[in-house]
């Protein structure tokens, strides 16, 4: 692994930070209604997501020690944003 911190040190590359309209997720609906599609996700649409949750989340009291279980599936959405909050 050292070899390959060598070579990023070696080969520094300028930032890009993504813009809000960039691309972040692509997420397959289960096709319930229709045939599965990939839903096409902008970084803007992630943080309005997270955002309106981070204003509520005060209402459920969740502390640090708290444990999220899913029965989702990681590619829903919803679970893909529990987890993240989890995280953070």
């Amino acid at each position: 692994m050292h070899e390959v911190e060598k070579l990023g040190q070696q080969h520094v590359q300028p930032d890009h930070p993504p813009e809000p309209d960039d691309l972040a997720v692509i997420c397959y609906t289960s096709g319930t209604t229709d045939a599965p599609k990939g839903v096409m996700l902008s970084h803007e649409n992630i943080v309005a997501n997270f955002s309106t949750i981070m204003f509520h989340l005060d209402e459920y009291h969740i502390a640090n020690t708290d444990v999220l279980i899913s029965y989702l599936p990681l590619g829903h959405m919803f679970e893909r944003v529990c987890e993240v909050l989890v995280i953070v």
